[in-house]
């Protein structure tokens, strides 16, 4: 189940990641003070049928954004596994007609450069 992010969720630029386990077929994760386990075959082909030694060598991103293993060449996102998808803020007008303007100026704007 995919989980919309809060606005706390888009104000914080990074995950802690306490630790990661391999236990059997499945990955063990703390994330924010919560640990989540995670079906290997479910999440990654390349991590379930990966070797002890190619599991245990990866890295954290220093943002806490992901999880590199440089031997599978494998990424995995935090947001991702947790299921947080983060949407563009949208800008509110007090009139319609503001954004229909805002529209047409850019475009015309393109147009004129596109024809010097």
């Amino acid at each position: 189940m995919d989980k919309i992010s809060k606005k706390n969720d888009i104000d914080k630029p990074f995950h802690i990641i306490k630790n990661i386990r391999f236990v059997n077929e499945e990955m063990k994760l703390w994330v924010d003070g919560k640990e989540y386990t995670f079906s290997l075959k479910k999440i990654s082909s390349r991590l379930y049928n990966a070797s002890k030694i190619e599991r245990l060598a990866f890295r954290i991103s220093s943002s806490g954004y992901g999880i590199h293993w440089p031997l599978i060449d494998e990424d995995l996102s935090i947001d991702g596994l947790l299921g947080i998808k983060h949407y563009p803020p949208t800008i509110k007008y007090e009139y319609p007609q503001q954004h229909l303007l805002a529209v047409k100026e850019k475009s015309s704007i393109y147009k004129s450069k596109r024809n010097k």
